[in-house]
C-alpha cells in the first residue's frame, strides 16, 4: 500500500523558520523530486533544483528550465541552511 501525505504544505517565501531557545535558524527550498504516475510502482520521478536563482528540471537525460516547478506535490524536500 502506497502512503503519502495529501495535505497542502504552503511555501511563504521559500523559507522555513524553526524556533530555538538559542538562535533560530532558516532555511531555504532548493529541491525537489516529484512524481507523476497513478502508484510509487507506476510512473516517472524528476528533480526540480534551485539553480543560480532560477528553478531548472532535471527529467532523464534532459535538463531545462523549470517555469513552475510543483513544490506542492514532492516526495523529497531538499533545503539549504542559511
Amino acid at each position: 500500500m502506497d502512503l503519502k501525505l495529501l495535505n497542502l504544505i504552503v511555501f511563504i517565501n521559500l523559507t522555513i523558520l524553526f524556533h530555538c531557545s538559542i538562535f533560530v535558524p532558516e532555511y531555504r527550498l532548493i529541491g525537489v523530486v516529484s512524481h507523476s504516475g497513478t502508484s510509487t510502482l507506476c510512473g516517472h520521478y524528476v528533480a526540480h533544483v534551485l539553480k543560480d536563482g532560477r528553478w531548472v528540471i532535471f527529467n532523464d537525460n534532459k535538463v531545462g528550465a523549470s517555469i513552475n516547478p510543483p513544490k506542492e506535490m514532492g516526495y523529497l524536500y531538499f533545503f539549504e541552511r542559511l
